[in-house]
């Protein structure tokens, strides 16, 4: 979960298993909001974006809780 520089929370996410599924499928099945889903492409470095803040110390973090319909800030971070 990232927040945009406009401050609104976001997910990114690969998902597997997928194959057999339209990139509209995938985007239909999210419903919190909107979607947008591509197929891998190593080349345009989806992991790397996908993992560019896990070298950040966990205080800085952001906790959510994802058990809800929605995700909730759990901890902020301290200042």
């Amino acid at each position: 979960m990232e927040r945009s520089p406009g401050g609104v929370f976001h997910l990114h996410a690969l998902i597997a298993s997928t194959e057999t599924l339209s990139e509209g499928a995938v985007r239909s099945a999210w419903r919190l909001g909107v979607a947008d889903a591509r197929v891998y492409d190593a080349n345009r470095r989806a992991a790397w974006y996908l993992s560019k803040s896990l070298h950040l110390p966990d205080e800085t973090w952001l906790r959510f809780d994802c058990s809800r319909r929605w995700p909730v800030l759990r901890d902020a971070p301290a200042a």
